[in-house]
């Protein structure tokens, strides 16, 4: 019994590491000059999109037949490590920075109120969600939650303004036009 608890202490440590280093990364990321936080929240909804897909393609292979394909395990459980640590490096952590930079110091209290409450909200409902949907859709599962994932890369891409070294002013002007993507490339 004791030896199994360590051995779950010793799986949460590894794991709490890894979050810390990806927030560490996505923190070092939002301050470099090199990248931007709308392409990293891009090609992280991006990357999280493929993982889930080859998370989906293991767990179908692993059970579609009698046998089972038991080497299919350890791709899905490299997919999931994956997901983990670039969910802690683009979404799990990017829309702070966004929020941070699109609203101006009065309102931004009121701003993360707003985004810890639905951050927390979808977790919820992720959480709570996954087991009836697993049990009716069983492998393809993930399928929505992939639906999601394309939902938000492309919701990213179009409509959320470039914020990295832009004034709190010159972002709400371009959000207060109201424009998608096509819109401003064609004016």
């Amino acid at each position: 019994m004791l030896l199994m608890i360590g051995l779950i202490g010793m799986f949460f440590s590894s794991i709490a590491i890894v979050i810390f280093i990806s927030v560490y990364v996505s923190v070092f990321f939002a301050e470099s000059d090199q990248t931007s936080n709308k392409w990293a929240a891009y090609s992280a909804c991006l990357f999280l999109f493929l993982f889930q897909q080859e998370m989906k393609a293991s767990i179908i292979l692993q059970t579609s037949d009698q046998t089972g394909n038991k080497w299919a395990s350890y791709p899905a459980c490299l997919f999931v490590f994956l997901f983990v640590i670039f969910f802690a490096t683009g979404p799990g952590s990017i829309p702070w920075f966004f929020v941070s930079e699109l609203f101006s110091s009065g309102a931004r209290g009121a701003a993360n109120s707003v985004a810890a409450a639905t951050n927390w909200t979808a977790n919820f409902l992720v959480g709570t969600s996954f087991e009836f949907l697993n049990q009716m859709l069983h492998q393809y599962t993930f399928l929505i939650f992939s639906g999601f994932l394309a939902f938000f890369a492309f919701f990213t891409w179009m409509y959320v303004p470039e914020t990295k070294g832009r004034s709190v002013e010159d972002i709400q002007e371009e959000l207060a036009r109201g424009k998608s993507r096509f819109a401003r490339n064609a004016a």
